[in-house]
């Protein structure tokens, strides 16, 4: 494995770790719910938020770090696809 992948796996690793930590809740229960009630649950949970984002999955986005923003992915069918977490 080159320096370069290892390097980004492991920034991927302590993003993961960092944002769990930061929402003080294991939020993999929310797969599976309708986009807008997880939201509503992020926000009830954690109102110093500024920005809780529903997006879809295949979304293009910026890949800036932010500790006061939450995506929701969503499929067609306005189901969270992925795990929500902060950043």
């Amino acid at each position: 494995m080159q320096p370069k992948s290892l390097l980004s796996l492991l920034v991927l690793a302590v993003t993961t770790v960092m944002s769990s930590a930061l929402l003080g809740s294991d939020w993999s229960v929310l797969v599976g719910k309708i986009g807008e009630d997880v939201k509503n649950q992020i926000k009830e949970a954690r109102p110093d938020l500024n920005a809780i984002d529903i997006v879809g999955e295949d979304d293009m986005l910026t890949m800036d770090f932010r500790e006061d923003r939450v995506r929701v992915f969503v499929d067609e069918d306005n189901k969270c696809v992925r795990t929500p977490t902060v950043g």
